[in-house]
């Protein structure tokens, strides 16, 4: 595996749903001075993956090609990389007016891959609208076949590209809301063919499609540097194949302190159902409709100018992500530890 990514892999990959809301950084906030802003991150991570879907991204994947069964499920991999990330904003402070390029601290704390080039724009006690243009820079790596047995699954890259609106601080309230909207395109969809299935099975396995993310959030500043945001999260997967489609409802909570001049913590738990549409044709899978129960949680910590270090932080953070299926062959589990350096500027 190439030891050099993006992101933590198996997170950036696996977690898109469990992310940090509350984004410990100043950066959400347009600032008062026209001129550049932005952060950028990096240090090393160690991933643990169990998937039979996907097995990394363009810069480097996991040891896990090969399956023997579709009745058990996967098997784990641990790999350790190197992660960078970062974003540019440029503002005009009279117009209240930004640019951004790059990776959004609030996905980069949810280890989301996507790159975004957008503009955000603030509407006095209104609020903060912005629109941004999503697309990945560095496709994942997913399985070509994942129902191949026995032999070494050869990977192909899916690409994901849409865009998204956001509304923070809604009428001068404490909700913000998103809403996504992404095309899913698979390179070389062979799913079921090993299995000799017929035209009509393979399409019900099609994952190509579109999906649409909406997000309703409250900040509820409970007392002077600790802040509590529940949120629920809609997630429709329109995939060609209807065995592919499903709809994810979840809950998630997110806390964040930032009280003290050296320490920003912040936390997260996410719990959803993911609902598929129509049976699989997989005869092993004995005609079942796919439901799976999601759970993940995070844990960053910052410590602020290390050594004096002016707009330095140290950051340290661990995810967990685990979709427990009612066919075995799709569960999934993903595990991220890191360490790293967070300058802003």
């Amino acid at each position: 595996m190439k030891r050099y990514l993006l992101a933590p892999l198996a997170s950036a990959v696996m977690m898109a749903s469990t992310g940090a809301v509350a984004d410990v950084s100043p950066l959400d906030a347009i600032p008062q001075d026209t001129g550049f802003s932005g952060y950028v991150a990096f240090g090393a991570a160690s991933n643990k993956l169990e998937s039979n879907m996907v097995t990394g991204t363009s810069l480097g994947d996991f040891d896990n090609e090969r399956t023997s069964s579709l009745t058990k499920s996967p098997s784990s991999e641990t790999e350790s990389s190197g992660f960078i990330n970062g974003e540019v904003r440029y503002t005009w402070a009279n117009s209240r007016t930004q640019v951004v390029l790059g990776n959004d601290m609030v996905d980069a704390l949810r280890y989301d891959l996507a790159t975004q080039i957008g503009v955000r724009q603030e509407f006095g006690n209104s609020g903060v609208v912005g629109i941004s243009y999503l697309f990945s820079a560095f496709p994942t790596q997913v399985f070509k076949d994942p129902y191949q047995t026995g032999v070494k699954r050869s990977d192909t890259d899916q690409t994901s590209n849409g865009f998204r609106i956001t509304w923070d601080g809604i009428i001068g309230s404490n909700f913000d809301a998103m809403m996504s909207f992404r095309e899913v395109d698979v390179d070389d969809e062979f799913s079921g063919t090993a299995l000799g299935l017929s035209a009509a099975d393979r399409r019900l396995l099609e994952r190509d499609g579109d999906d649409s993310t909406f997000e309703l959030l409250y900040r509820w500043n409970v007392a002077k540097g600790h802040t509590i945001a529940p949120a629920i999260r809609y997630i429709d997967r329109d995939r060609d194949g209807g065995a592919m489609r499903s709809e994810e409802t979840g809950f998630q909570l997110s806390y964040l302190y930032s009280g003290s001049q050296k320490w920003n913590f912040s936390a997260n738990l996410y719990a959803a159902n993911d609902d598929y549409d129509k049976r699989s044709p997989i005869p092993a899978f004995n005609n079942k409709k796919r439901d799976d129960d999601i759970l993940g949680g995070s844990f960053t910590a910052f410590y602020n100018e290390p050594m004096g270090w002016k707009d330095w932080r140290v950051m340290a953070s661990a995810a967990y992500y685990e979709g427990d299926s009612n066919i075995s062959f799709y569960d999934s589990e993903v595990r991220n530890f890191s360490l790293g350096m967070f300058y802003a500027f």
